[in-house]
């Protein structure tokens, strides 16, 4: 179970909920089955993607705002080096 966690961790980690998976020992042989829960992927999907800016400028539309936040990062670097 440790490897199953280690494997759905990172950036997968979203997703976990959205896998159903069993882990059966049968005679001393393990059998490890999953399977999507479908309901649960889409709703993972329509929010993939998605963010939400919230801002109090008012000069820019929603295209402006979003190379802004997408630029941040250069500027965030200057300030830590």
């Amino acid at each position: 179970m440790n490897k199953v966690n280690k494997i759905l961790g990172g950036p997968f980690l979203k997703y976990k909920k959205a896998i159903a998976f069993d882990i059966v020992d049968t005679d001393g042989i393990m059998t490890f089955s999953w399977s999507w829960k479908n309901d649960v992927l889409d709703k993972l999907k329509a929010k993939d993607g998605v963010y939400t800016l919230i801002t109090n400028r008012r000069d820019c539309n929603a295209e402006e705002l979003l190379v802004l936040y997408k630029s941040r990062n250069g500027i965030e670097s200057r300030f830590r080096d």
